[in-house]
């Protein structure tokens, strides 16, 4: 994922999150490990929105995993996830589930370099 104004956006800023938690490694780990246990029930809950056409549900569910990837320095996933949210916001269905085929895609790598922050 790139941003339009310049370089790719990081899969895992890991530099700025252990900035955020004073380099509390052990405080990122616990968050990570939280993180990724609910992501799976997050991702349901979109998907069954999107098939429900329930767009108050996805931009809800969206603006919520937005702030969490973003605070877990999940920069090109946390993108991706505004770019859903927005899609919501024009009520837009085609969009929408387009969308979330990427987020799913933007996610899964997302998902990977926690897992591999966690197994250092």
């Amino acid at each position: 994922m790139t941003d339009s104004l310049g370089p790719p956006l990081a899969i895992f800023d890991r530099e700025a999150v252990l900035d955020l938690v004073d380099g509390e490694v052990e405080l990122l780990q616990e968050l990570a490990e939280m993180f990724l246990e609910d992501l799976p029930g997050q991702i349901e809950l979109i998907q069954d929105a999107l098939s429900a056409s329930d767009v108050a549900t996805v931009q809800s569910v969206t603006h919520q995993l937005k702030s969490s990837v973003g605070n877990l320095g999940g920069r090109a996933a946390q993108e991706v996830i505004r770019e859903l949210e927005d899609a919501s916001r024009k009520n837009n269905l085609g969009d929408m589930n387009e969308q979330f085929e990427v987020c799913q895609r933007e996610l899964e790598q997302f998902q990977t370099a926690l897992s591999e922050f966690l197994a250092e």
